[in-house]
């Protein structure tokens, strides 16, 4: 018998298939268990990143409030207009951006609706800033029917004298008072014979001149940074300084009461507009186009 016969007898191969076999099946396991050895390195390796980034922020997180506060503490922030420095009754103070504009249909604060909703149709746009990032800012805004629009007065004609007149009063009295020179107690509209406090009503001279209005939510463009309002009681060019959506669950309370001054302000009818038919031709002519041109008496806002 050849040696060849002798090695390609079955016995024999059998005991070469049986070595390849087992050859192969421990190449296989010590495949997997590399592969999963380097899986579990890589894992630990994304856990420590994590964990290295987790507490990067929560440093940057804890120095930028020990910043802040610090900041706030300094005699510079504690200064007033003009190097007013505040008591210890008001030691804080703090600095907003605005995030965007109103392109209004009101030009002027005379003729501007006293509240939001009294005119319905009138429509605003809010052009956000490009800083805000709107396109995400305002993902999911659209599903909402109504927001609250925080605003500034920036047209109140004592925010541009109080500098000045605090200035003038410090250089001869020393310290004066934050808000010393403002009216806390005015006359509501509709009720020239009532003073109240300017925190009991909604005058736009206020210790902080900040609008608070609702107005439906007509269109969201984010991409645009684009936001369109009906019945906001906004001028052109008015500072938006936060939109908040509308929770009728939680802040529609018919329970709610009012002073008699502000019900009999309810009570006492609209004043009415009867558009002319010469006017309407007027505003036909000028190419009002698409605007709804009304045809009869419309209770307005007046």
């Amino acid at each position: 018998m050849s040696w060849t016969s002798a090695l390609l007898s079955p016995p024999k191969l059998r005991e070469v298939g049986s070595l390849s076999l087992l050859l192969l099946c421990s190449y296989l396991a010590w495949s997997q268990y590399r592969q999963r050895r380097e899986l579990q390195l890589e894992l630990a390796k994304q856990r420590r990143e994590a964990e290295r980034q987790t507490k990067l922020r929560d440093e940057e997180r804890k120095g930028r409030i020990r910043a802040e506060k610090e900041l706030r503490q300094s005699p510079a922030a504690t200064a007033g207009p003009e190097g007013v420095v505040q008591g210890s009754e008001a030691t804080e103070s703090f600095e907003f951006h605005p995030i965007g504009s109103f392109q209004s249909c009101y030009r002027q604060r005379c003729g501007t609706p006293r509240q939001s909703n009294l005119v319905k149709s009138s429509l605003a746009v809010l052009r956000c800033v490009k800083d805000l990032n709107p396109e995400a800012a305002l993902e999911g805004l659209a599903e909402f029917s109504h927001v609250w629009v925080l605003y500034v007065f920036h047209e109140n004609t004592n925010t541009l004298r109080q500098p000045k007149s605090l200035a003038r009063r410090v250089q001869q009295q020393g310290r004066v008072p934050l808000w010393q020179g403002l009216c806390m107690k005015v006359a509501p509209p509709r009720c020239p014979e009532l003073r109240v406090g300017v925190l009991a009503c909604r005058t736009p001279h206020r210790p902080n001149p900040v609008g608070l209005s609702l107005a439906k939510v007509v269109e969201v463009k984010a991409s645009e940074g684009l936001v369109v309002l009906s019945g906001l009681d906004v001028i052109d060019g008015t500072p938006c300084l936060d939109l908040k959506p509308y929770l009728p669950s939680f802040e529609s309370l018919p329970d709610s009461s009012v002073p008699q001054w502000v019900q009999r302000s309810y009570d006492e009818p609209m004043m009415e507009v009867a558009w002319s038919p010469s006017a309407s031709q007027d505003l036909a002519a000028l190419g009002v186009g698409a605007l709804r041109l009304p045809t009869g008496a419309e209770t307005g806002s007046l």
